[in-house]
């Protein structure tokens, strides 16, 4: 009986290690994926732009990036392609329950 009682302190002992163990390693794995630092200011501290000015931003901003407008696409438009798509979904399960039926006539 007191074989038993030490062999299962010494069980105990070894999951409590090996527990620590493993919630260290977890905890420790955020501090090992850091981001490297490449030095240098960033380039909003170093822009000559003006906060206050939002119209020399949005010059400096439309000169450096290409932008291209979308068509515009009215509610109806989509309400129409939403009932084509409706319509055609209830039409192909009317095909499909259809011919379940005929393969199980078939059987």
């Amino acid at each position: 009986m007191l074989c038993l009682i030490k062999k299962t302190k010494r069980n105990m002992k070894k999951i409590v290690k090996q527990t620590v163990l493993l919630i260290v390693l977890t905890l420790s794995q955020n501090i090992s994926f850091g981001q490297i630092s490449q030095g240098g200011t960033p380039y909003s501290f170093q822009s000559k732009l003006k906060k206050s000015s939002t119209s020399a931003l949005s010059i400096d901003l439309q000169k450096s990036i290409p932008v291209k407008t979308m068509p515009e696409i009215s509610t109806q438009t989509i309400s129409s392609i939403k009932q084509q798509n409706k319509l055609q979904e209830e039409s192909e399960f009317i095909i499909q329950q259809v011919m379940l039926k005929k393969s199980q006539l078939l059987i």
